[in-house]
């Protein structure tokens, strides 16, 4: 157990400047593109704590691929708890969505959607891959 908790933390760390990166490049492009634009200083000092900690979870996470003792079917429920719940507390506390249950509910069917997406894409080259390679033995 503390090897699996000190890979989520490394990992975390090594990514988790990924998230202030890139919300800073939008904000940027935002900037540039729209007239009157500003941030106040606790809107980027929130943006920069929220999206540390979304790359944090979301590299991290991946760690629960690897845990054998896990089912596949578990670990994938586990991460995608992980995953959306900061992704929906980053989106919220940074006001990039307003807060009500349409929004919500179309934001989580987006995301539900997209995660469903990638996983079949994954089962599916893997597949591929397995039987190929079952071909070759």
């Amino acid at each position: 157990m503390k090897t699996n908790l000190k890979k989520f933390i490394i990992r975390g760390l090594c990514f988790s400047s990924l998230g202030p990166i890139i919300a800073s490049i939008i904000y940027l492009l935002i900037n540039i593109n729209t007239k009157n634009f500003y941030l106040t200083g606790m809107q980027v000092f929130v943006m920069v704590i929220t999206t540390f900690l979304l790359s944090f979870i979301d590299a991290g996470s991946s760690i629960f691929y690897e845990i054998e003792s896990w089912s596949p079917f578990k670990s994938i429920i586990l991460n995608f708890i992980f995953t959306y719940s900061i992704t929906i507390f980053t989106i919220l506390i940074n006001n990039w969505l307003a807060i009500n249950f349409v929004n919500i509910l179309l934001f989580t069917g987006i995301y539900i959607g997209i995660y469903l997406i990638i996983w079949l894409a994954f089962f599916i080259s893997s597949k591929i891959i397995t039987n190929k390679l079952n071909k070759e033995l």
